[in-house]
C-alpha cells in the first residue's frame, strides 16, 4: 500500500491506486525542469519557498526533499517494491534496502507525472554533477579536481576553509564556511573575489589576510558632496522611454474587449506617469503566444529596442510576453544586456532585479506547461468530435468546396468543373505535371485566383477521398505545441473514416479507378527502372513508353545526325552505354517513324477486328478490378464507328497504348491499356 501523505503529485482512489494530483504535478514537473536548465537542488528549494510552495509536510523545501523527488521512479509511473526493510533486531526502525532483501520492480504502475525520457536524463545530470564534484572521495578533497584553491584558503577570524560561490551577475567569490552555514553569529566572515587570487601562486594553506595583501591595495575615495545649486537639476533627469505589450490569442469577442481594455489601460498609465515617457503600444491580435515568428507586433517592438527607441516594456502577464520558456528567457536576455527591463504586472516581476530572471524561468516554465496543458486539452476535444463524426474543415486551398455557416462543405460550382476534368484527364494517360502545363497555357484559375498549379497539389486532389464525398479525419497531427508543426499521421493515433459526410464532386467509381491508376503507374516505373512517366508527351509522345525487349529496362530518344546531314530521332535502350565507353545491353535501336508506323498499324487492326475482341471487353467490364472494367468501356466506345488513324495523336495515344515492347529481332510488340497485344515486324529488317 503506498501512502501520498510525504509524496507530493498523486492522491489516491478508492482502491488504493494513484491518480494524478493536478495542481502538485505541475510542481513536480517543474523541479525536473528547473533541474535540467541546470538549477541546483538547493536554489530549486529556495525558490519553491518564494513562491510560497509548500511541501506535503507543509514545511519548507530542503536540497535532500528535492534530490529524493528528482530520483523517485513513481514519477515516470513505476513503482519500486521493498525499497527499505525492518531489520529483525529493529523492529521501530527501517533500513534503506542496499540488497539485503528481495525488492520488486513494477513498470507502467500507474499515470506519469513526466516522462521516462525526462527522468533518465535527470537521473544522468545527477550522476554526472557527482562525478564532477567527486562525491566519494575524502571530503577535504572533494572539489579539488574541480577547483584547485578548495581547501587552500584559510579564514582568519574562525580557521576555516572558505567556498568558492557564484554570486550576484554570476560573479565568482571565496566565502568562509562557517559563514556560509551559520551566518554571523558564528563568524563575521570574509570574502574575496575569484579574479584577484588568479596568478597568485598559492600551493599550500594560507590565511586569507596574507592573500589580500598580495593581492590588492585599496584607496578610499570620499563621496562627493552635491550642492543645492546642483540638486536642483534633478528635475532635468531624462524621462524613460515605457512601452507596452499586449496579445489576445484568439478573435472571440470577449478576447477581443479584453484586447481593447489592455491597449486602454496601458495608453493611459504610461501618459499619466510623471516618470514616463510614452514609447507606443504594440499589440497582437489574435496570435499565439508559444512562439514569436507570427507576432509582427512582438518583432517590431523587439526591433525598436535593438534601435534604442525604448528604456522599458510594460506587460500584463509572462503568458501575454511568450508562453515559450525558451524564447522568453532569451528575449528577455538580450533586453537586459541592453539595458532594457521588462515588468509583469501580475507577478509583479521586474527583469533587471536580480531574482528576476530566476523567478522568470519558474514563471515562464509554469505558463509553457498551461500552454501544454491548453494544447493536449484542445487536441481531446478535436478527437472526440472527430469520434462522432464531426469536423471543421478550411477551405481556404481546397479547390471546389465551400464551408455553409454550420462548417459542412458545400459544393462550389464554378470550380466543380476543374475538379471532375483533372479526374478525367489522368485517366486518359496524362501525368499531373502535364495537367499542370495544360491548366497554366489555358489559365485555368487555382483555389487562390492565380493561374500557377503545382503538380504535388494536383496529386493531392486526386488522393483526397472528399471529393467522393467522404472524409478521412486526423490525417495529421501536431506533433509539438510550441512550433506548431504538424507531420503527416501514418498509423501513429487514431483516425476516423467517415463515409457519405458531403456532396460528391467525383463519383466512387471513377475515383477507385484513379487511385488504381496511381498504383499501377508506381509499379510501371519500379518494373522498367525509370522516375518518370510519360514525361512531355507533348513533345515526346513515347516518353517512358518504349520498353526493352532483352533487359525490361525503357528506351531513351537520341538525336542522331546522318553523313548527309539528316537529323532523324532514334530510340535506344538506356542500358545501352550506361558506363561510358562499355557496352551493355545488346538490343539494337529503332527509328522513331518505325514506332508510329507500329502503333497506328496495331490500332487499326484492333478496330478492324473490334467483333474478335468484344467477347474480351465484356468480360472485363464485370471485373472486380474497377480499372479493368472502365479501361474496357472505354475501348468498346474508341472503336465504335471508329475509322483507321492515318497520323499520330498524342492525346489519343496516351488514352490507349500502355507501352511498345522492342526485341532485338525486329519484332515490336504493343501493348494497349486495355491489356491486348498486337505484334508488329519492323519492316527495315
Amino acid at each position: 500500500m503506498i501512502t501520498t501523505s510525504r509524496f507530493l503529485g498523486y492522491d489516491k482512489n478508492e482502491y488504493g491506486d494513484l491518480i494524478v494530483n493536478r495542481k502538485e504535478a505541475e510542481i513536480v514537473s517543474l523541479t525536473f525542469d528547473l533541474y535540467l536548465l541546470n538549477v541546483g537542488s538547493s536554489r530549486i528549494g529556495e525558490l519553491l519557498d518564494y513562491m510560497g510552495v509548500k511541501t506535503v509536510t507543509g514545511t519548507t523545501w530542503e536540497s535532500g526533499i528535492i534530490n529524493g523527488m528528482l530520483c523517485n521512479e513513481k514519477y515516470k509511473g513505476d513503482f519500486q517494491l521493498q525499497k527499505y526493510y525492518t531489520p529483525e533486531n529493529k523492529r521501530n526502525h527501517t533500513k534503506k534496502n542496499n540488497g539485503e532483501v528481495q525488492s520488486y520492480y513494477i513498470s507502467e504502475n500507474h499515470e506519469p507525472i513526466v516522462s521516462p525520457e525526462v527522468w533518465e536524463k535527470v537521473q544522468e545530470v545527477r550522476e554526472q554533477r557527482k562525478r564532477d564534484r567527486n562525491i566519494g572521495q575524502d571530503s577535504t578533497m572533494k572539489f579539488q579536481n574541480r577547483y584547485p584553491l578548495s581547501g587552500m584558503l584559510i579564514c582568519p577570524y574562525c580557521g576555516k576553509t572558505l567556498r568558492r560561490r557564484r554570486v550576484y551577475k554570476k560573479k565568482i567569490q571565496w566565502l568562509c564556511s562557517t559563514y556560509i552555514e551559520k551566518r554571523v553569529k558564528a563568524c563575521k566572515g570574509i570574502r574575496i573575489d575569484d579574479a584577484e587570487l588568479q596568478g597568485l601562486n598559492i600551493t599550500e594553506q594560507t590565511v586569507i589576510e596574507e592573500v589580500v595583501k598580495m593581492a590588492r591595495s585599496i584607496t578610499v575615495i570620499p563621496a562627493k558632496q552635491i550642492s543645492t545649486a546642483e540638486s536642483g537639476t534633478a528635475q532635468s533627469v531624462r524621462k524613460l522611454r515605457m512601452a507596452a505589450y499586449c496579445r489576445v490569442s484568439t478573435d472571440q469577442e470577449e478576447q477581443l474587449l479584453s484586447y481593447e481594455n489592455q491597449v486602454n489601460y496601458y495608453t493611459n498609465y504610461i501618459s499619466e506617469n510623471p516618470l514616463y515617457e510614452y514609447a507606443g503600444t504594440y499589440a497582437d491580435e489574435g496570435i499565439s503566444g508559444t512562439n514569436t515568428k507570427k507576432r509582427d507586433e512582438f518583432n517590431r517592438m523587439i526591433a525598436d529596442c535593438r534601435a534604442g527607441k525604448i528604456d522599458m516594456i510594460i506587460t500584463k502577464s509572462i503568458s501575454r510576453f511568450a508562453r515559450n520558456t525558451l524564447d522568453c528567457l532569451n528575449y528577455v536576455r538580450e533586453l537586459k544586456d541592453l539595458g532594457i527591463g521588462i515588468i509583469f504586472e501580475k507577478e509583479n516581476i521586474n527583469t533587471l532585479d536580480a531574482k528576476g530572471e530566476v523567478l522568470l524561468t519558474i514563471l515562464s516554465s509554469l505558463a509553457q506547461d498551461e500552454s501544454r496543458s491548453i494544447s493536449e486539452n484542445c487536441t481531446w476535444g478535436i478527437r472526440r468530435r472527430f469520434e462522432t463524426g464531426k469536423h471543421k474543415m478550411s477551405t481556404k486551398r481546397f479547390l471546389g468546396y465551400d464551408t455553409d455557416e454550420t462548417g459542412k462543405l458545400v459544393i462550389n460550382r464554378t470550380k466543380e468543373p476543374i475538379v471532375i476534368r483533372l479526374y478525367q484527364e489522368f485517366l486518359d494517360g496524362k501525368t499531373t505535371d502535364y495537367i499542370k502545363r495544360i491548366f497554366e497555357r489555358e489559365g485555368v484559375k487555382n483555389w487562390n485566383g492565380g493561374t500557377k498549379w503545382q503538380s504535388t497539389i494536383l496529386m493531392s486532389m486526386l488522393e483526397n477521398e472528399k471529393y467522393k464525398g467522404d472524409a478521412l479525419l486526423q490525417k495529421s497531427y501536431t506533433v509539438d505545441f510550441l512550433t506548431k508543426k504538424r507531420t503527416q499521421n501514418k498509423g501513429e493515433i487514431q483516425m476516423f473514416y467517415v463515409e457519405d459526410d458531403h456532396d460528391a464532386i467525383i463519383s466512387k467509381r471513377i475515383w477507385e479507378c484513379v487511385q488504381l491508376e496511381i498504383k499501377r503507374r508506381k509499379k510501371y516505373l519500379e518494373e522498367h527502372g525509370t522516375n518518370s512517366y510519360s514525361q512531355r508527351p507533348e513533345s515526346n509522345p513515347f516518353a517512358s513508353k518504349i520498353i526493352c525487349g532483352d533487359c525490361n529496362k525503357v528506351f531513351a530518344r537520341k538525336g542522331w545526325r546522318s553523313s548527309t546531314g539528316i537529323d532523324r530521332k532514334v530510340w535506344q535502350c538506356s542500358e545501352r552505354y550506361k558506363v561510358k565507353g562499355v557496352m551493355g545491353c545488346a538490343n539494337r535501336h529503332v527509328e522513331e517513324e518505325t514506332l508510329v508506323k507500329a502503333y497506328l498499324m496495331a490500332w487499326n487492326a484492333l478496330v478492324e477486328n473490334r467483333e474478335d475482341f468484344m467477347e474480351q471487353w465484356t468480360e472485363q467490364l464485370q471485373s472486380e478490378n474497377l480499372l479493368e472494367g472502365y479501361r474496357a468501356e472505354k475501348f468498346i466506345e474508341y472503336t465504335d464507328g471508329a475509322e483507321p488513324l492515318t497520323k499520330m495523336n498524342t492525346d489519343f495515344m496516351l488514352k490507349t497504348l500502355d507501352h511498345i515492347k522492342v526485341f532485338e529481332d525486329g519484332t515490336l510488340l504493343v501493348v494497349f491499356l486495355d491489356g491486348t497485344e498486337i505484334e508488329c515486324k519492323n519492316e527495315e529488317e
